[in-house]
């Protein structure tokens, strides 16, 4: 009995988190009522995620490959 309570007490945490953030599509997950609507909202913030670390990395790798030149006299 204590480690469900320990466990409920855990995942109220967790929801009342995820309903209060700025970070989009957490509040979507954790207001879902069914398993269809809490999938395509886990699905959406998966496929997001992955398209900014995407971007993220190409500006950076483009960053680095930025040419520069160094006169020594």
């Amino acid at each position: 009995f204590k480690t469900e309570a320990k466990f409920n007490r855990r995942r109220s945490i967790i929801r009342e988190f995820s309903v209060n953030t700025s970070t989009h599509g957490l509040p979507g997950i954790a207001r879902s009522q069914n398993l269809s609507n809490r999938l395509f909202w886990t699905a959406a913030l998966l496929i997001f995620t992955g398209v900014m670390i995407f971007f993220i990395s190409a500006s950076i790798l483009d960053y680095f490959q930025y040419p520069t030149q160094t006169s020594v006299t």
